[in-house]
């Protein structure tokens, strides 16, 4: 496996997570807050996804 399919499957992850978060801030069964609260839990996680997976496809593209 290379640096770029790992990328690739990193960023993949976040955006299956980025898809989680926002169903939840759309469900209309919960409150707001606690909807929100939720949304940045998953949006989080995301993020922890998709920064390392940027950064390795920059890296494998521009430097290698």
């Amino acid at each position: 496996m290379t640096i770029d399919n790992i990328a690739f499957i990193l960023i993949i992850v976040s955006a299956l997570f980025k898809g989680v978060a926002l169903r939840n801030l759309s469900n209309t069964e919960w409150e707001m807050a606690k909807r929100k609260k939720i949304y940045w839990k998953w949006n989080i996680l995301c993020y922890i996804f998709l920064v390392p997976g940027a950064a390795l496809l920059i890296y494998y593209r521009f430097f290698m």
